[in-house]
């Protein structure tokens, strides 16, 4: 082993043009390739504070049907326009099992709406999260940066800092908390109209045109703007709604003769229909008290989330009703799904990379192979064996790969480490959505290094491959007579 160390690297000195010309292809290459996947996992990061902790939680739980559903609604962009998001079967007891689970840190009802949201000048249609105090306690990446937090049993609303300035823009003047907002949303059912005070101004930690769209109000007033109605939360596993018409028809009419007359004076001015439909009350009728489309949920740091989805979908399945658990790229949206995909065409960007080092390395190999033909010839030709000769090339190729695989791996460090001290602002919004963060910071763990090393001893054991085949199949005569 000594021996065939020793004749390979004295082999690689004395070629010094083309030892170099290869390592520095694989130096360059696997830089180029562990920055970028550094890159990748420091998106991957971001993403996950940016969601997690923002407005999805680790997981949320929503209703079970055969389609994909956000917290935005539908996740398929035709679809979303004519369908509603379901409500959630069986929510109070569901909430009861996930808050008995140690491994949970937190959890949180939701409710999903849209409705443009007025105030002075300004008018748009926006995403409305119906939520509750234990929202903002259970997500630590929404700050309040005027008022307060949106407190249970209150009629409230809290906008992002990026709608009070555009609403500031289109008004003259910023709203403050104790202004009153008007949100008004429409469904089959008819339309919903409700006044409602902001109380706090938000910002999150990444900002972005998603997380900036989001307005969260009470869940009561999410509840009217999203229809929710009492019938459609009611019912128990596999049971049916009960019926109103149980005793016929006839009884929606009462018991009077069918030749009774109301008394004159018995019915309603235009006054009494003004003054009842401008009457505030506190809770509006019809609407389900416990009914709501997603819960939220948040781990205790360090647990295995799969484990604890697969243990969680089994216990709620055990109760009958019709829920599952929906991973926190899903609850996100298109947003989150269309970066994750965006990052596995850039893992195979990698590997398309990473093959063609590979070729070129494996082509400087075989034409190394040819022109040293005489010289495997005479080795064969004083005792080497096949196999000898064979080691010899792969014990170079791999001494080459090896070290100046080291070396791109410590520039790549180094590299990484000047961007991660320094940081690369993301002035631009879909740069702030792609990688999570408003600077961009490379993830280097030990893992991502490791990988990358072993990465390098495979390129040489596979680039070297062919060549090997070649001159496993040299005769030394052959080899002897070559120009």
């Amino acid at each position: 082993m000594r021996l065939l160390l020793k004749l390979a690297f004295r082999n690689l000195v004395r070629t010094p043009r083309k030892t170099f010309t290869i390592g520095i292809l694989v130096a360059i290459g696997l830089c180029c390739m562990l920055v970028g996947n550094a890159v990748i996992d420091g998106s991957e990061r971001g993403q996950r504070r940016m969601y997690i902790d923002g407005f999805t939680g680790d997981f949320a739980v929503g209703a079970r049907t055969g389609e994909l559903y956000s917290l935005f609604g539908n996740i398929d962009p035709v679809l979303a326009e004519y369908s509603e998001t379901p409500v959630l079967p069986g929510a109070e007891a569901i909430k009861a099992i996930l808050d008995s689970d140690p491994a949970v840190a937190g959890s949180a009802y939701q409710v999903s709406a849209a409705a443009s949201v007025r105030w002075e000048g300004y008018k748009s249609t926006k995403p409305v999260f119906g939520v509750g105090s234990d929202y903002f306690r259970m997500l630590g990446s929404i700050k309040i940066v005027e008022g307060r937090a949106i407190l249970d049993g209150e009629s409230a609303i809290v906008i992002t800092k990026a709608m009070a300035d555009a609403a500031e823009k289109a008004g003259g003047h910023r709203p403050v908390p104790g202004d009153v907002f008007q949100l008004v949303s429409g469904s089959d059912t008819g339309f919903a109209i409700r006044e409602v005070p902001l109380v706090g101004i938000s910002e999150y930690a990444a900002p972005n045109a998603t997380l900036d769209a989001i307005t969260l109000v009470d869940l009561e007033t999410a509840r009217a703007m999203a229809a929710v109605t009492i019938g459609s939360a009611m019912g128990e596993p596999g049971g049916q709604a009960p019926s109103v018409l149980e005793g016929g028809i006839d009884d929606l009419f009462g018991t009077e003769s069918a030749g009774s007359v109301a008394s004159e004076g018995a019915g309603m001015d235009l006054q009494d229909i003004e003054r009842q439909v401008a009457e505030r009350t506190e809770r509006p009728v019809g609407i389900a008290g416990g009914a709501s489309h997603f819960i939220l949920v948040r781990l205790v740091p360090g647990t295995d989330a799969k484990a604890w989805a697969s243990r969680a979908a089994r216990r709620i399945d055990e109760t009958g009703y019709e829920a599952g658990i929906i991973d926190w790229r899903t609850a996100a949206g298109m947003s989150t799904l269309a970066v994750f995909a965006l990052g596995i065409i850039f893992d195979a960007g990698f590997g398309i990379v990473a093959a063609g080092a590979v070729v070129i390395i494996m082509n400087s190999l075989v034409i190394t192979a040819l022109e040293r033909t005489r010289e495997i010839g005479t080795m064969r030709a004083l005792g080497a064996s096949r196999s000898f000769v064979s080691l010899l090339f792969m014990t170079e190729t791999t001494m080459i790969t090896s070290v100046f695989g080291v070396a791109g791996i410590l520039a790549a460090l180094v590299l990484s480490a000047v961007v991660g001290m320094h940081g690369i602002p993301m002035g631009n919004p879909l740069l702030v959505t792609l990688f999570g963060a408003t600077e961009l910071r490379p993830l280097v763990t030990p893992g991502l290094v490791a990988s990358h090393v072993g990465l390098s001893v495979l390129m040489g054991a596979a680039a070297s491959l062919y060549p090997v085949i070649l001159i496993m199949r040299l005769a030394p005569t052959t080899a002897l007579s070559a120009e």
